[in-house]
């Protein structure tokens, strides 16, 4: 990258923070090619950025910015635990923060009242530590199997706790109990817990890009569709612009500044169309 276009992205005047799945991917992980080719275009503007941020471990997003062909600067995984920048001349993603925390009071509390879940950390090296396996595209590829008694040593990213025999409102409890920053869904009959330091999510993250960038907050887009993307959502919403995408909860729906269609419906590429700043060049 020359240095012209580096300092032309240093003076960014738009930033577009954009979820992963079921955002910008379908359930099935692909991509519509008419908004893969926008995203791409908007991707070559010399005044704008694309953040990815996501649930997602960095090599498990990693493969979606090769798949989408864009050229990212920045990247926000693991609900803003991890956040990456692309070194020059390189061209390799480096972690620029990483927030971990100690998960042990949080591991002692989920063994000690839901015994049957599945508990697992995200270490700060970027290693899924576990028990047992929890088959899942999204964590981290590099993994490894360990005791209860290891388990409790790890300075982690953050805690995954997984499990069929309990409610989601027993996850919450817990969480709500350790006062960590958490996401509780189901995946399929299973009820997932994801639980970060309770001053990170997705917008701590992207605040931190912003300013980065220089951009100011009226420059802002963001668009998500899960309840790990309400605090982006809220922050995009306070100056900017903030979609929810039609499948959204009303929660999500209720901070946003405006409701697109469901990521079936193509709903990405009608908001960022209409978004004013890009209309000309879209």
């Amino acid at each position: 990258m020359t240095s012209d276009v580096t300092a032309a992205r240093a003076a960014c005047a738009l930033m577009i923070a954009l979820d992963l799945d079921g955002t910008v991917l379908h359930e099935d992980e692909t991509i519509d090619a008419d908004l893969a080719q926008t995203l791409r275009k908007i991707d070559a503007l010399p005044h704008v950025e694309i953040v990815l941020a996501t649930g997602r471990a960095f090599d498990a997003t990693l493969p979606v910015v090769e798949k989408l062909g864009l050229s990212l600067q920045w990247l926000v995984c693991c609900n803003g635990a991890v956040t990456l920048r692309r070194s020059e001349p390189s061209g390799v993603f480096e972690k620029h923060r990483v927030c971990t925390f100690d998960p042990s009071p949080m591991l002692r509390r989920l063994r000690e009242t839901l015994p049957e879940a599945n508990i697992a950390v995200e270490g700060g090296d970027g290693v899924f530590y576990y028990m047992r396996e929890i088959p899942f595209k999204t964590l981290p590829n590099r993994r490894e199997l360990v005791d209860y008694e290891r388990l409790l040593t790890i300075e982690g990213t953050r805690v995954v706790a997984v499990s069929h025999g309990y409610t989601p409102q027993e996850f919450l409890d817990i969480a709500d109990e350790m006062r960590l920053n958490h996401t509780v869904y189901a995946v399929g009959e299973a009820v997932w817990l994801d639980a970060t330091r309770a001053d990170v999510d997705k917008s701590t993250a992207l605040e931190l890009v912003r300013r980065a960038l220089r951009v100011q907050a009226a420059g802002v887009f963001a668009a998500g569709d899960g309840n790990n993307d309400l605090q982006m959502i809220e922050w995009a919403a306070a100056h900017g612009t903030a979609v929810a995408m039609g499948q959204a909860s009303e929660r999500i729906k209720n901070v946003a500044t405006r409701v697109t269609g469901s990521v079936a419906e193509g709903g990405l590429m009608r908001a960022l169309r209409e978004w004013e700043p890009l209309k000309r060049v879209l």
